[in-house]
Formats: structure tokens, C-alpha cells, sequence
């Protein structure tokens, strides 16, 4: 849990009004409900880069959740450097799963 999940699209539309970041935060089992436009509808169809950040709460300040570091030192959290991929197909309806280890 506490993995802030992020696609971002390979190819993008050809005349897109705003780019579309389908986002989630993984639940204990590391699954992420994605929203795009509206809270957890998913994501369009198409290939995606996905990016990931865990950065666990590690105590409170002012009223405010605390985090560390990213358990995976940033190997996920980039665009240009995470090698995980995903495909969503219109009949895909399974929630997303990260196993990053």
C-alpha cells in the first residue's frame, strides 16, 4: 500500500483536448482503482508506461501524514526509466496489480 500508481499514454491521441494521467493509490493487496476523468472509472484503452511511487507514512506532522523514502530508490518513478507496461483493452476490466519487487 501507499503507492501512488500513474499511466501515462505511449502514444497519445491525435487531437487530445488534455492529456489524460490515469492514477491510482494501491490498496494492502497492491491493487489500484484508476481514475481518469471522474473517481475510479478507469482507464482508456491503449498502451502505458507506468510509473510507480511508494513512499510509506511513516508518522505525523501538523495534522499531516509524514512519508519516507520510495521503497523502490525511484527505479519506478519515472517515465524514461520504468520498464513496467501495461495494456488496457476494452473488455479488461480487472483491477490493476503491481508486483515490483
Amino acid at each position: 500500500s501507499d503507492c501512488q500508481v500513474i499511466l501515462h499514454p505511449v502514444v497519445e491521441e491525435s487531437t487530445p483536448l488534455r492529456r489524460v494521467l490515469p492514477n491510482g493509490q494501491t490498496d494492502a493487496e497492491g491493487r489500484a482503482q484508476l481514475t481518469s476523468y471522474i473517481a475510479n472509472d478507469g482507464a482508456p484503452e491503449g498502451e502505458y508506461v507506468v510509473t510507480l511511487a511508494c513512499k510509506p507514512v511513516v508518522g505525523e506532522q501538523d495534522g499531516e501524514p509524514v512519508h519516507g523514502p520510495d521503497k523502490f530508490e525511484g527505479r519506478y518513478a519515472s517515465i524514461k526509466g520504468s520498464p513496467l507496461r501495461s495494456t488496457v483493452a476494452k473488455e479488461n476490466q480487472e483491477p490493476l496489480r503491481i508486483d515490483a519487487n
